[in-house]
Order: C-alpha cells, then structure tokens, then sequence
C-alpha cells in the first residue's frame, strides 16, 4: 500500500460473505482500500464545489464522530455537532449551527447510506459555508430592492410635484386675479 507523507497509513477494509448456489456461505471476500482514493475523490468531484463558494464538506466517521476527511487542519479532529447527530438519526437537511471555532455556519448534512445491498460504513456527510457568503445572494437582492425602493419614491415624488404644479396653476392665477383687485381697491 501507498506509504503517505503527511500522517499514518490510512485505509478501508471491506469485507462480504461468499455463498455458493444452495446459499452456504464458502468463504469471505476482503480487501483493502487505501486512503489515496478518498483524496482522489474529493480533488476530482469535491474541490470544484469548494472553489468558489467558500464551501467545506467533511466526512466524519460514525464510529467515533471523527473528522477523517476535509479540512487538513480538521482531520481527526472529534464533531460533537447537532447536525451531526441528526444525520446518525437518519434525518438530512441544513442548520445555522456554531462550529467549535466559534464561528457560525450554513451546515447541510446526510448520512451515508450505501449503495443497493451494501448498507455502507454509516459516515456523515457536512457541508459548511460561512453565513456572509451563504447570505450574500439574499443581500444582493436586499439591496436591489431597497435601491428600487429609492428610485421609485424619487419618481413618484417628482411626478406627485409635477401634477401638483400643474393643477395648482389655475388656483395660483385665481389667487393671483384676486390680489390684484384687491389692490386696486
């Protein structure tokens, strides 16, 4: 197996039953899977979704809550989260949650379930992003309302004083009529 250089050697058995025709089991097929093909993984099908949006996803084992794949900084690390615990309950949805380092994140979150027969290795999927940049596209559209918001008013009122001049003209000539008779008085 690969020998990595940035920690200990790290893999995944996987292990099935092997029944002959009558259904007795014969044997055991197993193997190892090296850790190498997690980090292929996430830099083919993971990084292009982190590029962008600031996005963290970690996977975290359900035996002991452990970080084992994610953040360098994070790995090994133990996720004591609700999110966390919710995914082990089966539920997959997001919260607003505090992280341990204080800061608070959109948190999405799922549990692995396998795939047809194989029930998988029950790991929890999270995906975070900071609430600045999950928020970001709802203040995007704040702002654009609010600035519409402006701009309409500006018209209205400019077109509220135009009527109100236009139809004031007629008082202000009557008025204008009036006070000159009254000087001539």
């Amino acid at each position: 197996m690969p020998q990595p250089t940035d920690g200990p050697l790290r893999f995944v058995d996987i292990s099935v039953p092997v029944f002959n025709d009558e259904g007795k089991m014969t044997g055991i097929l197993a193997t190892h899977l090296s850790w190498e093909w997690a980090k292929s993984i996430e830099k083919s099908v993971l990084k292009p979704i982190k590029k962008n949006k600031q996005t963290e996803i970690f996977v975290v084992s359900k035996l002991d809550n452990r970080i084992i794949l994610g953040s360098k900084d994070l790995i090994g690390e133990t996720l004591l989260l609700p999110s966390v615990q919710n995914a082990q309950k089966g539920k997959n949805s997001w919260a607003l949650e505090k992280w341990p380092d204080g800061k608070s994140y959109l948190t999405g979150y799922i549990q692995g379930k396998g795939y047809m027969d194989y029930k998988g290795v029950g790991w929890t999927v999270l995906v975070r992003q900071p609430l600045d940049v999950a928020y970001a596209p709802i203040a995007k559209v704040k702002n654009f309302i609010l600035l519409l918001g402006f701009v309409c008013a500006a018209v209205f009122a400019l077109a509220v004083s135009l009527l109100a001049n236009q139809v004031s003209k007629p008082l202000r000539k009557l008025t204008e009529a009036g006070e000159s008779l009254n000087a001539r008085k």
